[in-house]
C-alpha cells in the first residue's frame, strides 16, 4: 500500500511546492551553515579562516575562508601564509553538504 493522500488541502499534498524551495537561500544561511561544519573541526584554528565568503553557482553555494596572502621571498612586507583557505560546498535546493576541503 503506497502513501496516498486523499485530502488535496493537506500540509502533505504541496510536496511539488516544497520542492521548488531552498534551503539554503541566502549568502548568510550558507555562511552560518559553513561555520556549523567548520568550527568542530577546526577548533581554535577556525578563527584564522574568517571571514567567510560565499558565491553561489547554479544550485552550490561555495564558502570559502580567508585568502590568505602570497608572497616572494624578496618582499619583506609581506606575510607569508602556509595555508590556503577551507572550502564548503552546499546544495542550496537540499541543504547536502557536497565537500569540505582544506587546501594546502
Amino acid at each position: 500500500m503506497g502513501n496516498k493522500i486523499k485530502n488535496r488541502n493537506s500540509y502533505d499534498y504541496n510536496l511539488e511546492n516544497y520542492k521548488r524551495q531552498e534551503f539554503v537561500p541566502t549568502t548568510e544561511v550558507a555562511i552560518q551553515i559553513a561555520t556549523a561544519i567548520l568550527k568542530p573541526i577546526f577548533k581554535n584554528k577556525f578563527k584564522e579562516e574568517l571571514p567567510l565568503s560565499a558565491k553561489k553557482q547554479g544550485n552550490v553555494w561555495f564558502i570559502k575562508g580567508r585568502e590568505r596572502a602570497k608572497c616572494s621571498e624578496a618582499d619583506k612586507k609581506c606575510f607569508q601564509f602556509d595555508q590556503d583557505p577551507v572550502r564548503v560546498e552546499i546544495d542550496s535546493v537540499d541543504g547536502k553538504i557536497l565537500k569540505v576541503v582544506k587546501y594546502k
